[in-house]
């Protein structure tokens, strides 16, 4: 996700590095918030949300979301991603439950159940970690989480086409 931490307790305006420094289509999807667009790419329609904005029933980014869904046509794009900076799933003790209340309001996703055509969420975080490197787990290995590690690096997902994409972890 590209909000890197970046609000600062003495600003006035939140966001103010990240509004300058990262210029997205946001009106092409017609989002009133660069924190929160839409993008299609190739076999993809891509979907930014923000963790720290409202995200409540009638909140602008909620409406927003509710009218891009419709438009991700499966038949074009077979591959649909959303990201968001707040992992809904999370068993780190630093960031435990951060997300809970936007994947609450956003998901029917339950725990402990197993569907085959369900969503697939990948979560990764540590590119400017100013709390450093974590082993610090509330739970070791969760029921929801196939594998975790604490490492620095990056990841990429290449989509090959409209039933095979590859994620690759690359450590530093």
């Amino acid at each position: 996700m590209t909000e890197f931490h970046v609000i600062f307790q003495e600003e006035y305006t939140p966001f103010t590095p990240y509004m300058h420094r990262y210029h997205v289509p946001y009106r092409a999807s017609q989002s009133t918030s660069p924190l929160w667009y839409s993008i299609k790419r190739a076999s993809a329609y891509i979907i930014v949300l923000s963790s720290y904005s409202a995200y409540g029933k009638y909140t602008p980014q909620y409406k927003w979301l509710k009218q891009q869904l419709p438009k991700v046509n499966r038949a074009e794009t077979a591959w649909l991603i959303i990201l968001v900076h707040s992992p809904w799933y999370n068993s780190n003790n630093y960031h435990f439950m951060e997300g809970e209340s936007m994947r609450e309001r956003m998901s029917n996703v339950q725990y402990n159940v197993k569907d085959a055509s369900a969503p697939i969420y990948i979560t990764i975080g540590d590119g400017g970690n100013i709390e450093g490197m974590t082993d610090s787990f509330i739970y070791r290995q969760p029921s929801y989480s196939t594998y975790h590690e604490a490492s620095f690096g990056h990841a990429s997902l290449e989509i090959k086409n409209r039933t095979h994409a590859y994620y690759t972890w690359h450590r530093n």
